[in-house]
């Protein structure tokens, strides 16, 4: 009930989430199962993750960037992102409406600026900036485009957007990857973290 009622609320008011995993709830109750046989998959195990619409994911969901021309669109694969959040044991929620359909929460006749506004208005209930949540946008080659619809071959990254810094670094080492289907990952000169994450300290660095 709660999540249909925010989902209406949604959809009325923001139009910041295209379409919804018709499966997701019956994942999040499998994922729910699994925890309490304490068969953990990953650091985000049961965690709902809304992906932005350009994101393949293979599933009963489409893909369509925002688009109407898109409309329809069944992808042979997920992308190589959204594979590595299902591996952490994230659960895929829906899809985050792209530029100029969705409405600035703080006032709903301008448009949050940038094609994630969808993802970070949902967030928040252009991005990161205006709706005041965190975002970290990786090094090109840090993350893998492959699987995303594209914008700018030397500009495209993926990055998480999440409430505190803490969940945006756990986001951010659950999709850092090498990845054959995008070169630029391959030869990124990124710094072979372990875990950003564990870099966390609550002291400032000013």
């Amino acid at each position: 009930m709660c999540v249909s009622a925010s989902s209406a609320c949604i959809d009325e008011y923001l139009e910041s989430v295209l379409e919804i995993n018709p499966d997701a709830l019956a994942i999040a109750a499998e994922s729910d199962e699994e925890r309490r046989k304490e068969n953990i998959r990953g650091k985000l195990h049961g965690i709902p993750i809304l992906v932005k619409d350009n994101m393949a994911t293979k599933d009963r969901m489409q893909t369509t960037a925002g688009s109407w021309a898109l409309l329809g669109s069944i992808v042979p694969r997920d992308a190589h992102v959204v594979s590595q959040l299902r591996e952490a044991g994230a659960v895929i929620l829906g899809h985050a409406n792209m530029s100029e359909q969705v409405r600035n929460p703080y006032d709903l006749s301008k448009s949050p600026p940038g094609s994630s506004g969808g993802s970070a208005v949902t967030l928040i209930i252009g991005p990161a900036m205006v709706a005041g949540i965190v975002g970290i946008k990786p090094t090109v080659g840090l993350t893998s485009r492959s699987g995303v619809i594209p914008i700018s071959e030397n500009m495209d990254t993926v990055g998480p957007f999440a409430r505190t810094v803490a969940d945006a670094a756990h986001g951010l080492d659950a999709i850092v990857s090498a990845d054959v289907r995008d070169p630029f990952t391959l030869v990124s000169d990124r710094k072979q973290e372990k875990s950003y994450a564990k870099l966390l300290s609550e002291k400032s660095v000013l």
